[in-house]
């Protein structure tokens, strides 16, 4: 198991970045649970054409950490491990499924430095899997102005992607690597006591091999081919939000919009509604939903003709579809409760359910438990 392995990596950067007056401030362990179901042309466990089942379990426990090192350095430490069945690429071989069980690691620490109206923050953290190794950093400039009614904010994140070329007959043909590079815009702005509005931009470039190499696409006359994308890929993401309070009903509304468009033509509408509502002082509740719609990319197809040297996907997350998701969050304030054994505390469960229209759904389960000092 990686987890050992990560935990050490998280305390060797507290070590490093954290003297000896340096505090915790805050402490969270998550646990999630992942249950998907579905088809999807891409997958051989099923009919030589497919579809194949999309079918996976993951469970997810996440460690968080927040240190103030002193007036003005605070770190954030996340760890995440996913334990993922029934999806290892060592189970491409369909016969002996040797491994149908992957774990995955990922820490990710955020530094930042906090000077009067503005912060500067500094990002980084490495991933590991059985087939994929992942490091990224970045930084995010904040300046707040206006009295704090107005706030801008500029990030970017690199990241590169190093794994193991196994093709769909399980073959590894050497290594290959992806380069992600990412810059975000935002801006918030205060309305009024009760409301907040808030946009941004984001746009990503990514390169080298950028589709899955254990992937196929059925053929005309019922074999398979590889999975072939263009060398680059462009996305764009424009974002909104509105939130208002309702103090009279202790209520919150948020409405958000989100468009994105690619070069590979595929777009993008994303729609949510989440309404919080306080029950007491120490109990709230979230609900919420999320309607999406995209075109699918346009070399998406469930049969083409051998021989093709193009760019051929059948992905099912690539294909045209309209998702919806709903959602119900319990958040327990215990350092407003009735408990005195719970001051300082929180507890939040939720539940989600994803459904879309080709043929997919999650139900996710999460549980959190977490203490500021």
């Amino acid at each position: 198991m990686r987890l050992p392995l990560a935990l050490a990596g998280a305390a060797v950067l507290l070590a490093l970045s954290s003297p000896a007056h340096a505090q915790v401030e805050e402490m969270e362990m998550r646990g999630a649970f992942f249950d998907q179901n579905g088809h999807g042309y891409q997958s051989v466990a099923g009919p030589p054409q497919g579809p194949g089942s999309e079918h996976a379990l993951i469970f997810e426990p996440l460690f968080h950490l927040l240190i103030k090192q002193n007036e003005s350095w605070t770190h954030v430490i996340d760890v995440t491990v996913d334990i993922v069945s029934n999806a290892s690429i060592d189970a491409i071989d369909a016969v002996s499924t040797a491994s149908e069980v992957n774990e995955a690691a990922t820490i990710d620490v955020t530094s930042a430095h906090h000077g009067g109206d503005t912060t500067l923050a500094i990002r980084y953290g490495a991933h590991i899997e059985e087939p994929l190794r992942s490091v990224f950093a970045g930084g995010a400039v904040t300046q707040r102005l206006a009295d704090d009614n107005f706030a801008i904010s500029l990030s970017g994140l690199a990241t590169f992607d190093f794994f193991d070329h196994v093709d769909r007959h399980g073959s590894q043909l050497g290594e290959e690597g992806r380069q992600t590079l990412n810059a975000n815009l935002s801006v918030s702005q205060i309305l009024s006591p009760t409301t907040v509005v808030d946009a941004s931009y984001g746009f990503t470039l990514q390169t080298g091999t950028l589709q899955t190499t254990y992937n196929s696409v059925p053929l005309v006359g019922g074999d398979r081919g590889d999975e072939v994308f263009a060398g680059r890929r462009f996305r764009h993401a424009f974002a909104g939000r509105i939130a208002q309070h309702i103090p009279d009903t202790r209520s919150t509304l948020k409405l958000s919009y989100r468009y994105y468009v690619d070069n590979y033509d595929l777009t993008a509408h994303t729609v949510e509604g989440q309404l919080y509502q306080y029950l007491v002082d120490w109990l709230y509740v979230r609900g919420s939903y999320r309607y999406h719609w995209q075109s699918g990319v346009d070399f998406y197809g469930t049969a083409f003709e051998p021989g093709l040297m193009q760019p051929e996907t059948s992905d099912s997350d690539l294909a045209p579809f309209t998702a919806h998701e709903v959602g119900l969050k319990l958040v327990l304030l215990a350092e407003r409760s009735p408990w005195e054994g719970l001051k300082r505390s929180f507890i939040e469960a939720s539940f989600y359910h994803y459904w879309r229209t080709n043929d997919l759904q999650v139900n996710w389960l999460a549980i959190a438990f977490g203490r500021k000092f």
